[in-house]
């Protein structure tokens, strides 16, 4: 067995620094303005998720002075490196972290540096063996308990991910669809500067159909939202911006277009349906696997690919989604993958020593 010292707890505090993400629990009263609460930033109390999940993965190990990393049942998630935004105290260098804790690290590195990421083609995650391991690659970790993995995973990436150093964020945010009888949750809430997002957490494309909510579920928490959002700027006299998202685990080939050659969904017209659906109801998804890859080049190039700087630049009218491969377009009736031009990346980079 293979242990990576990722940090030393010299502080000697309860929960070290990478082994626990804090998750702010909401005032939620009087009923259905949590939403209104998170924006507000009235919050009661935090509720601790441990950065790995015990269960299915446990591979941080903790004392009470040190945080490892088993590299036999690690799988690359990279969720513990968000739990701690400014990247402190971590005995090793990320680089060499990373290159220790999956196989093909080389490889992905080349082509960050070489074509950067979301060049036009698809970026494979790694996939591990061994007896130890209950899940083999990150693909099989956001599929499966949507809650505990892909919800959780995505409220800390996306917070890592922020330019502002006092980003928050909300997890199962409850709120009244007021054209619905049935009330909702906010999967994944971020605030960061003037730049809020939502997204809605499904484990894969199969889910999300065999369901069928989400084209009634993102419109009317869009609409929602919006309708409060609009109260709190004009209470406050700001001007926050809302983004609502569809993300999605599982395969990411799933979530190509119909047209593409690396498309896997279409048995069944299962991506013909999907597509259709995110057109009709102006939906728009990112894939989990692209914000890992946004994270992964973070850390590799020490400097933070910032989301509430990207998606302005990247989600139009046009664009229905994001992929490793670039963002997915829908132009004069066609759908198209298409890469995103380094120049847009590197523009919505910041330092790791200078959050705003």
């Amino acid at each position: 067995m293979t242990n990576i010292l990722l940090h030393k707890n010299l502080e000697k505090k309860k929960y070290p620094l990478y082994s626990v993400i804090q998750i702010p629990e909401y005032s939620n009263k009087p009923k259905y303005t949590k939403f209104k609460n998170f924006l507000e930033n009235n919050s009661e109390d935090f509720c601790l998720w441990p950065a790995c999940d015990n269960e299915d993965i446990g591979a941080l190990e903790v004392d009470k002075e040190n945080v490892f990393i088993n590299t036999e049942k690690c799988i690359a998630c990279l969720l513990c490196f968000s739990s701690n935004k400014t990247l402190e105290k971590s005995y090793e260098k990320v680089d060499k972290i990373t290159n220790q804790i999956f196989p093909n690290f080389y490889e992905i590195k080349k082509i960050i540096e070489e074509t950067d990421i979301f060049n036009g083609n698809i970026i494979n995650l790694p996939r591990f063996g061994g007896n130890n391991r209950n899940i083999k690659s990150f693909s099989d970790f956001t599929s499966k308990k949507e809650t505990t993995h892909i919800s959780l995973w995505g409220c800390s990436i996306l917070n890592f991910l922020s330019s502002d150093s006092q980003s928050r964020i909300g997890k199962e945010i409850e709120i009244l669809k007021m054209d619905n009888p049935r009330d909702g949750r906010l999967d994944v809430c971020v605030l960061s500067g003037n730049k809020v997002i939502i997204c809605e957490s499904k484990v894969s494309l199969d889910s999300l159909l065999t369901e069928n909510r989400y084209r009634l579920q993102l419109p009317s928490y869009k609409k929602e939202c919006k309708r409060i959002l609009d109260e709190f700027n004009l209470k406050f006299k700001t001007n926050k911006k809302l983004q609502i998202f569809l993300l999605t685990g599982g395969e990411e080939t799933d979530l190509f277009p119909p047209t593409h050659s690396l498309c896997t969904s279409n048995v069944g017209n299962k991506s013909t349906r999907f597509y259709k659906e995110l057109v009709e109801h102006e939906i728009k998804f990112i894939s989990a696997n692209a914000l890992w890859i946004m994270m992964l080049r973070s850390l590799i190039k020490n400097r933070r690919l910032c989301w509430d700087i990207l998606f302005d630049k990247i989600f139009d009218e046009k664009t229905l989604g994001l992929l490793t491969a670039g963002k997915v377009e829908f132009i004069k009736g066609r759908y198209e993958v298409t890469k995103i031009p380094k120049e847009i990346l590197m523009s919505s980079e910041k330092d790791f020593s200078s959050l705003a």
